[in-house]
């Protein structure tokens, strides 16, 4: 657990499983944070960091817990790891942000690696890029609509 504007004060476990936020962390922050404009609260409700594909459990219970014992916009990390179900139940909690940084990077390595596949004498970084990202656009747009959010192009730039 973590808060914007503030030093970080809880270590982050490894990638392979989840250590939740616990009611003491929360009293902590709360009593440590209060005067801290524009909090917002990462949390841990079974989400977990660069998960390669969906599979975490969502602790919604523990949710609630943490919902009634703060005001403040909650974060989730590890939206790579959660199924799309999980994400829309998310956007109807006082979650306010997804981390989604792990969703778009695997994007673009299956982008590269298909381009690449294609293409195996490319060499101009232009060329390849230009391949590339659509597949990272579209993973961009996929999410956006999966968090609840319209969208006025037609379409992803490229």
């Amino acid at each position: 657990m973590h808060w914007r504007g503030a030093k970080k004060r809880f270590c982050e476990p490894p990638p392979t499983f989840s250590v939740h936020t616990t009611s003491k962390e929360i009293r902590l922050l709360v009593t440590v944070a209060v005067p801290i404009p524009q909090l917002t609260m990462a949390v841990s409700v079974g989400n977990v960091h660069r998960l390669k594909e969906p599979g975490a459990t969502i602790d919604y219970g523990r949710l609630a817990q943490i919902q009634a014992s703060v005001k403040v916009p909650l974060v989730i990390h590890g939206t790579s790891g959660l199924f799309d179900e999980d994400i829309v139940r998310l956007t109807r909690t006082r979650v306010a942000k997804f981390n989604i940084g792990t969703v778009l990077r695997q994007a673009f390595g299956r982008g590269l690696r298909e381009t690449l596949a294609r293409h195996p004498d490319r060499f101009d970084r232009l060329d390849i890029m230009r391949d590339a990202m659509p597949t990272v656009s579209r993973e961009a747009m996929r999410m956006i609509q999966l968090l609840g959010w319209s969208c006025a192009a037609t379409g992803p730039a490229v």
